[in-house]
């Protein structure tokens, strides 16, 4: 006797198939995003990191640098073994940790701060539509 496929197991089926797909795709970037935030913790102890402004610079970091296949490859990796497993693994993953504790530092108000550990830390996003995004940039005239 053979099996038929109904409109209904087919719908539920493809149902299934994107909710796990959509879980899957969310899954592997809070793993990126979780692992680097942890990174960030580590490198700065006693740092109170601004979560909202670091989880933007992590997107717009690993967006930018990674394609889409990258993304969710290194989601897994990230949220499997954190990132110091990954990066003794693969140089890419190492690169990115590095570039967004970079990043955070120069992007953030850390150096402004007389006492880090005091103040959240808060990451603002330097534009990068001039030709040098650096905040220690002293365009001024010549002395």
């Amino acid at each position: 006797m053979a099996v038929g496929l109904t409109r209904r197991a087919l719908i539920v089926a493809g149902t299934a198939a994107a909710a796990g797909a959509a879980g899957g795709a969310w899954i592997s970037f809070k793993g990126t995003e979780m692992a680097l935030l942890a990174y960030l913790r580590e490198m700065l102890p006693g740092v109170t990191i601004d979560e909202a402004s670091a989880r933007a610079l992590i997107a717009e970091s690993t967006e930018k640098k990674w394609s889409f296949v990258e993304q969710r490859i290194a989601g897994v990796a990230y949220g499997v073994a954190g990132v110091d497993v990954p990066a003794s693994l693969d140089q890419r993953f190492e690169l990115m940790a590095r570039h967004v504790l970079t990043r955070f530092l120069t992007e953030s108000n850390f150096f402004d701060l007389d006492k880090p550990a005091a103040e959240p830390v808060v990451c603002e996003p330097v534009p990068r539509q001039v030709a040098c995004s650096s905040r220690f940039s002293d365009f001024g005239e010549p002395v």
